[in-house]
């Protein structure tokens, strides 16, 4: 190499040329030429020049399989010279007119005529075999690229599994805190009840599941009152049952359980005038015990005791509502076992089928209790 670079040449197998009327048979070779560049040497011309073939006629001098290496100096680049074309030619590659240039001859083994005659069939024969058999060199990365239709299925189901249990989860948080506000306000209102001083008359339901002690409104609900006071003094309420319990479909805080004579003739009396909260003062909180009626002065023995806030069944401007009349101090507890109790699926009529209790829950006896100390 010299301060401009040094030119590599490689040469390929020799082959024949086939004669014709033109002139001989010629054997020939193609020739590589790699010029590297030297540090004074012009770069934009070199990188045009990089790796080009050209045929030239084989150097009888050269030998398979020999290296032949000529070396001058200060020589001008191949594209300088005239007639050079950016090819070499067999005179400035086999020493001739043009001045010599340090250069590497490269001179492979000879190879057969077949042999170069049958390697490009061969490959264009390999190259399509080649590319349909590549898929099946790869069968794993090929299936795992694409999941199955019951992995996708399987992904479906999962996403749809996870929504749903989302959602049930956020309906049951709202229904506790729904639940947790309602209680906190029937407190409330229990509270602001007890604060204020109203003759009550107590009474003690003994039933199957445990006794609950009501306070009767004998001053806030006096004619409500006396018809239940009378059930209870007549002893037309012992034996009777639980017969009912209402809790909301979608899991909304709130229902009632319902007992009494069931209508039943030989037990019921005259039924009585009906009496509002708009004019007691009353509402249907937890624990509030109201009339239960077909309409406005049709009750008679059966009543039911509201669990949460029913503040729907409290007298409006256009709805006569139903008639409360006193509250639980005391078996709360009770009550609730008695609304998770099992209901019949089939029992009931009307907007009560599926809401009555199977069994009933006896209430044993009714009676006044002991007047609270003072």
């Amino acid at each position: 190499m010299d301060r401009q670079g040094a030119t590599f040449i490689a040469t390929t197998p020799p082959f024949v040329t086939p004669g014709s009327t033109r002139g001989p048979a010629v054997l020939l070779e193609t020739v590589y030429r790699l010029r590297i560049p030297g540090p004074f040497d012009d770069h934009r011309d070199v990188a045009s020049k990089l790796m080009m073939p050209s045929k030239r006629e084989r150097d009888p001098g050269v030998k398979p399989g020999v290296t032949e290496m000529k070396v001058s100096a200060n020589h001008p680049h191949p594209a300088h010279q005239a007639g050079d074309q950016g090819s070499p030619t067999a005179d400035n590659l086999s020493g001739g007119t043009a001045p010599a240039r340090p250069m590497l001859v490269l001179a492979p083994p000879r190879a057969s005529i077949g042999a170069m005659i049958a390697l490009p069939t061969l490959r264009r024969l390999i190259l399509p075999f080649a590319l349909l058999a590549a898929p099946a060199l790869f069968p794993a990365s090929a299936l795992a690229a694409k999941p199955s239709e019951a992995e996708i299925q399987a992904r479906i189901e999962a996403e749809i599994a996870a929504l749903a249990k989302a959602d049930a989860d956020a309906k049951a948080a709202a229904a506790a805190e729904a639940q947790k506000q309602a209680e906190a306000e029937a407190e409330k209102a229990r509270a602001a009840v007890h604060a204020q001083t109203y003759q009550t008359v107590p009474v003690i339901l003994t039933t199957s599941l445990g006794p609950i002690t009501l306070a009767i409104e004998t001053e806030r609900a006096p004619v409500t009152s006396a018809n239940f006071l009378a059930y209870v003094d007549q002893k037309r309420l012992d034996g009777t049952a639980f017969y009912r319990s209402f809790k909301w479909d979608d899991g909304t805080p709130g229902g009632f359980i319902q007992g009494g004579t069931q209508n039943d003739p030989k037990r019921i009396l005259k039924p009585v005038p009906h009496e509002p909260t708009s004019k007691t003062g009353l509402s249907h909180i937890e624990g509030v015990i109201s009339m239960a009626q077909a309409a406005p002065g049709t009750a008679t023995g059966d009543f039911f005791i509201i669990i949460g806030d029913m503040r729907g069944f409290d007298a409006t401007a256009t709805q006569p509502g139903f008639a409360a009349f006193g509250r639980v101090i005391e078996g709360m507890d009770v009550i609730r076992k008695i609304a998770d109790a099992p209901r019949s699926p089939t029992k009931g009529e009307g907007v009560m089928k599926g809401q009555m209790l199977e069994p009933m829950i006896r209430i044993l006896t009714a009676r006044r209790g002991p007047a609270p100390a003072q």
